[in-house]
Parts: C-alpha cells; structure tokens; sequence
C-alpha cells in the first residue's frame, strides 16, 4: 500500500501481515499507535516513532527514524510474546 501525501500519522493501529507499507513522505506513529506485525515499512522522508513499533518475525524499516523518549521498538519474538493482546 503507498501513500503519496504528507502529514501521515497512526494512532492506531498498522498491522504488516507480510506486505509493504510505502509512505512517500513522512509517517509518525503518535503515542497510542502500534505498528506491528512482520514485512517493510517504508517512509522516504523518515518515521517518527512515538508509540510502540512491534515486529513479530522478519522486518524492515527502511528510511530514518527518529524513536522519542516515549516510543518503543522492539522484537515480539526475542521477549517471548507470541501474540499481544492489544485492546
């Protein structure tokens, strides 16, 4: 999936079921948002992590990115989550 615009945010949430998300331009992942998941995100002009970014098998990011002191990245898989229950 691409999108072309600017201003791209997520405050909920972006599952990667093995495809690619392409944003052209910026994307920002504001506090309550959750990517997660297994495949590529892609944001050419950078992704601003501010909530939680959630990898469950093999990822990619690809283009910066700036993770804030609130956000986190990490790896289901390596802390032993099979599954998150996310409400």
């Amino acid at each position: 999936m691409r999108f072309a615009g600017a201003g791209n945010t997520n405050s909920g949430q972006v599952t990667l079921a093995g495809g690619q998300v392409n944003f052209l331009l910026d994307f920002t992942n504001n506090a309550s948002g959750l990517v997660i998941g297994n495949g590529t995100l892609r944001a050419d002009g950078g992704t601003t992590n501010n909530g939680v970014m959630a990898f469950t098998a093999t990822a990619n990011v690809i283009g910066d990115v700036t993770n804030a002191t609130s956000g986190l990245i990490t790896d289901l898989l390596q802390i032993g989550v099979s599954r998150p229950n996310v409400e």
